[in-house]
């Protein structure tokens, strides 16, 4: 018989669309909720260049082309956010970022239902609901506070709601047929939103490419689904910007990279090693699902956006890996995807064995699996990035109103720039054109105190306003549809069995599958920098004083600097840099002292021996009141030079200054810190300067130091391979379960699957 045709029986409804439609209520209710709190009509922050400077501005002078629409922003073509921001200006009359967010919540909303239509067939009886329930409350949660609150952002769901039904085409359809082209369609769609979109083509290229192997569905379709993701690929790389703008943020280390990767995997939990246990489920079943001749639309659909998912994080690891620690909010939408997903694989594993050990085995891993990381859906929820940020949100929307007001009243871009402006926008010259136009001025909502806003705009105002009134409505439409779905997917009582094909596998396979995983992760383990110092404090004492040729260290003293001879003022560890536990190797302004500190640290003079003097630094040396110099002195004459750093801040980061003092070897140099302010950016830090005449040793220390930030997933990945290596010796030693007993053994699991 040609497998090549056939598919796996179509699965029953019950249960499927209501649970679809409430986790989406359930979700939109969270959203809603939390524009009602913190929304503005105000565009905030790079929605001002990418709609108002890129494409309300030229419209206004009358000169808009569709090349406007393809400007890069920050290494982006946002072409889709463009157009449906522009759309929604002429239909509305008005550029109003509460419009903005209001529809796009309703499009991911819609996205949420097509993840759940696509995963719920795959599901049964009780499962349905509760699967449904869980993921309408993580999306519901405030966690991805930025993509709701920001109406650029919808270059986020667009992404989203276009990939997965680019997903949905190629798990489902196995013809030419008007579904499969609107998937490729959509894909070829998914370009135009973030630089992160061409990874929806290399997913289904392994998914394809499986199915090519495997004989499974039409080749002829399958061989088309991969010359047009190969094909986007290769247009992705010819025409779209490099990463240049954000060339900055990227990891300078592939360890630092592989950290945050791990880290974003763990989502919510907050450790890297915690990857592999919250991936855990997806990878066997997945591993499982490849051992079979076919796949079901479901696990085809778990398997190719848990690969999306994956390089997601990936690209987070490579692109913001030298600023990102934890979780940034607009990402997390794509993480709670992967969370999902594996809560699924878990279902899915144990609906996949009868009432026996394996099965219990797995309910007690689930059960540990879904409540472990409870504590950190609510530390993320109400802490962290978002409740430190949703606590200042309503006094800064009011802030950025009262600029606007006050430039219209008196036209001077100090008034937009006083009191932390880049809030507002970060470079302000470059939206005062598009202030003073007066076409563009008749867009803004009244609420801005433009003197041209027209009260008879704002259109689609009830869209928000109906929106914003039925949180309450939303929520108890979601819980009966619930109540629908759990009684429809009772009364299916469909068999659980029924859709899951027996695997291939043997003891040799599993042996050999555990193996590759040992010595791949093995491998990883081993090309770490010293692979076998696993303890914390050697390692920060090697990386922050690294055994170079040619590069001496100099321990600093400070006391105060304020022209008279003061003792010495212990400085170590007055910083705030993070993470804390590093903070013995800096000397800081951000002394224990009742009154917060402030004045001038001057360090004990060292002798200048090298081309290079190369300090790291932290804090806040560029707000008003602060400072950090170089001070050469030539001891015979006194004559002295001053050497001022400029910027930026790094903040509780840090970075490297590096200054070449070639014409003052043989000289005194002293550091000194200035300390003028007593508020949050109150304070400088240093560590140890290095003196080199190696122009390329600065780039070589940065990742060193900032490796360090890595050690948990070098430790978590000594682990997994450590688990993996006992786990291949088990199996291999397992040999009394011949291939044909296993075979017989996992389809004697399954009732109502023929052998």
């Amino acid at each position: 018989m040609d497998r090549a045709g056939e598919q796996l029986p179509a699965p029953r409804s019950g249960g499927i669309l209501p649970g679809a439609i409430a986790g989406a209520l359930l979700a939109l209710a969270g959203h809603v909720a939390l524009l009602r709190s913190f929304g503005t009509a105000l565009p905030y922050r790079d929605q001002w260049k990418c709609t108002g400077v890129d494409i309300l501005l030229p419209w206004a002078e009358g000169h808009l082309g569709w090349r406007n629409f393809f400007e890069p922003l920050n290494d982006h073509w946002p072409v889709l956010t463009r157009a449906l921001s522009f759309m929604l200006v002429r239909l509305d009359g008005q550029w109003n970022n509460l419009l903005e967010t209001s529809v796009n919540a309703l499009l991911f909303a819609g996205a949420v239902a097509l993840f759940l239509r696509l995963v719920l067939p795959g599901l049964c009886g009780w499962t349905r609901p509760a699967f449904a329930l869980v993921t309408g409350v993580v999306f519901a949660l405030p966690i991805t506070w930025e993509n709701t609150l920001w109406g650029i952002q919808s270059l986020v769901y667009l992404q989203i709601a276009l990939t997965l039904t680019y997903f949905a085409a190629v798990c489902n359809a196995r013809t030419f047929s008007w579904i499969w082209w609107s998937g490729q369609i959509a894909g070829a769609a998914a370009l135009l939103t973030q630089h992160s979109g061409v990874l929806a083509q290399v997913a289904v290229m392994f998914l394809l490419g499986w199915r090519w192997w495997r004989g499974d569905g039409n080749r002829r379709v399958v061989a088309a689904g991969l010359a047009l993701a190969f094909f986007a690929v290769v247009l992705f790389a010819a025409f779209f910007p490099p990463i240049t703008v954000t060339a900055a943020l990227k990891a300078d280390s592939w360890e630092l990279a592989a950290d945050v990767f791990l880290r974003q995997l763990a989502w919510p939990l907050p450790h890297p090693a915690w990857a592999f246990m919250v991936y855990l489920p997806w990878i066997v079943w997945i591993g499982d699902r490849l051992m079979a001749r076919r796949l079901a639309a479901t696990d085809a659909f778990i398997f190719v956006c848990g690969l999306w998912v994956g390089a997601q994080a990936a690209a987070i690891g490579y692109g913001r890996g030298a600023e990102t620690y934890t979780f940034v909010s607009r990402y997390c939408d794509f993480l709670a995807l992967g969370f999902l997903l594996n809560a699924a694989s878990l279902i899915r594993l144990w609906a996949r064995f009868s009432p026996t050990l394996a099965r219990v085995a797995i309910a007690v891993f689930a059960i540990i699996w879904l409540f472990a990381p409870i504590k950190s859906f609510w530390w993320e929820s109400t802490q962290s990035h978002a409740g430190y940020n949703l606590e200042r949100r309503p006094g800064l929307n009011a802030r950025n109103l009262e600029r606007l007001k006050n430039y219209f009243a008196a036209p001077d871009v100090a008034a937009l720039s006083a009191h932390g402006g880049d809030e507002f926008y970060p470079y302000m010259p470059g939206i005062v054109p598009v202030l003073n136009n007066p076409k563009f001025q008749s867009l803004l909502p009244p609420e801005t105190g433009s003197p041209r806003a027209r009260h008879d705009h704002g259109r689609l105002g009830w869209i928000p306003a109906l929106l914003l009134r039925s949180t309450a409505f939303l929520t108890f439409a979601g819980v009966v549809l619930l109540g629908w779905s759990a009684v429809s997917a009772w009364r299916c009582r469909e068999h659980r069995a029924y859709l899951i094909e027996p695997g291939l596998h043997t003891a040799r396979s599993l042996g050999m599958s555990t193996l590759a995983l040992f010595v791949a992760s093995t491998g990883v383990c081993l090309a770490w920098e010293n692979p076998w110092a696993f303890s914390r404090s050697e390692r920060l004492r090697v990386s922050y004083l690294p055994a170079s040729a040619g590069v001496s260290f100099s321990d600093l003293e400070f006391h105060r600097g304020d022209g008279n001879e003061h003792a010495l003022v212990s400085t170590t560890g007055a910083v705030e840099t993070q993470p804390d536990d590093q903070r013995e190797y800096w000397y800081g302004t951000r002394l224990p002292t009742a009154v917060d500190f402030r004045g001038i640290l001057k360090s004990r003079a060292i002798t200048v021996r090298a081309r290079y003097l190369i300090v790291p630094f932290a804090g806040y040396p560029c707000a008003d009141g602060n400072g950090l110099r170089w001070r050469i002195v030539n001891p015979m004459t006194n004559e002295e030079k001053w050497i001022s750093y400029v910027g930026p801040n790094p903040g509780v980061g840090w970075d490297m200054w590096t200054v070449d003092v070639s014409e003052y070897k043989g000289l005194d140099a002293s550091l000194y810190l200035f300390d003028g302010r007593e508020d949050a950016v109150g304070w400088v830090g240093v560590a140890r300067p290095a003196q080199t005449d190696d122009a390329g040793f600065a780039a070589q220390w940065r990742p060193r130091l900032r490796m360090l930030r890595a050690e948990g997933a070098h430790r978590a990945l000594a682990g997994f391979a450590a688990a993996m290596g006992m786990l291949c010796l088990a199996t291999f030693g397992c040999r009394k379960m011949t291939n044909t007993t296993w075979r017989r053994a996992k389809t004697s699991a399954m009732p109502g699957v023929s052998r």
